[in-house]
């Protein structure tokens, strides 16, 4: 009987313990995985600069990314009311093991001033865009 009791009384602190051990840890980045594994788009307010017209914007940018394509492009309507789009084809994608809150296409000419970072930070993705045309300040 005394047993029981001791089992009884010790079962309700070991059961909690118990699941601690079976805890997977989630991904503290998820939508950048999917983003870059899968393909997606978002949103984002930068501010660009617009190399042709030597001006610069605040905007709300769609970013889209087509894996299947290898294609990531741009997307804005500029203070004046125009629409501005700029791809980059072929991109491949660079992760750093040191920043995994951070991923970047990168041209496929291997162009260094020519690519595109995505990042994730508290839940949400954000862009930094170094086109030819369109450029973040």
């Amino acid at each position: 009987m005394k047993t029981i009791i001791t089992i009884l009384f010790t079962l309700p602190f070991i059961l909690p313990l118990t699941s601690f051990k079976n805890t997977v840890i989630e991904n503290p980045y998820a939508q950048l995985t999917v983003f870059s594994e899968k393909g997606g788009q978002f949103e984002d307010n930068i501010h660009v600069y617009i190399v042709e017209f030597r001006q610069s914007f605040d905007v709300k940018a769609k970013v889209t990314y087509n894996k299947n394509n290898k294609q990531v492009i741009l997307d804005f309507i500029g203070a004046d009311g125009s629409h501005h789009h700029e791809m980059l084809d072929g991109v491949i994608i660079e992760k750093n093991k040191e920043t995994p809150s951070v991923v970047t296409f990168e041209n496929h000419d291997k162009n260094d001033e020519i690519y595109v970072s995505v990042t994730e930070y508290m839940g949400k993705l954000s862009v930094i865009w170094n086109g030819e045309f369109y450029h973040m300040m």
